[in-house]
């Protein structure tokens, strides 16, 4: 068991002010760092130039980290991602620690930064919202997802098929969709069937209409 001595959480941060703008000219630039152009870039690449280990656990019931989807330990550079949750989910959260690193912001008072895999209603402090941020900016940035929507006749309610393309939970890719509608939520009425069938198309190399 991953031995981690945490109280509550992320407690330094609670009482700045998520600073959107600062969270995605992060991730902006560690995309224009790692990427020739300017697409998205794998998480896992960007950990390892910057000398972070990756490490996993499985969380046991009753203990401190029983809900945590990952840990980012800075001080050993090391980040804990939680095995028991599926490889985009995995993505993200890995890129959700790394917009800590990237961020600098203060940890818990034992130099722990740890995502729970749900927040209580307004319970989400503004360093988890300026994390969650650079990751979706990093994972799926707005120039690519116009990009395939253009080149594969995607619209919003695709976002399975985006979201299989980029290497994320169609969760991530809902949110992602309304943050660029301005709030506006995906309506979802395409079935999973059909998505799955463009996604095929395109994995095969079919013109999708």
């Amino acid at each position: 068991m991953l031995a981690v001595p945490i109280i509550n959480g992320n407690n330094g941060d609670q009482y700045m002010s998520a600073n959107w703008d600062k969270a995605k000219q992060a991730a902006q630039d560690v995309l224009k760092k790692f990427s020739n152009d300017g697409s998205s870039i794998n998480a896992f690449e960007v950990a390892k130039s910057e000398g972070i280990s990756i490490e996993y656990f499985k969380p046991e019931e009753g203990s401190r980290i029983a809900n945590a989807s990952g840990l980012l330990n800075a001080a050993k550079k090391t980040v804990y991602l939680n095995i028991t949750e599926s490889p985009e989910r995995q993505n993200f959260t890995l890129a959700h620690e790394l917009g800590h690193y990237f961020l600098r912001h203060n940890s818990d008072q034992y130099g722990i930064y740890w995502r729970e895999q749900q927040y209580a209603v307004g319970l989400k402090t503004d360093a988890e919202k300026e994390a969650d941020c650079f990751a979706a900016e990093l994972l799926m940035p707005k120039s690519l997802i116009e990009q395939y929507k253009k080149k594969y006749h995607f619209d919003d309610i695709d976002y399975h098929a985006l979201a299989n393309l980029l290497g994320v939970s169609d969760e991530a890719m809902k949110n992602r969709l309304k943050t660029i509608r301005n709030g506006r939520a995906v309506k979802s009425n395409r079935s999973a069937h059909m998505n799955n069938i463009k996604l095929k198309a395109i994995r095969n190399g079919r013109a999708v209409k």
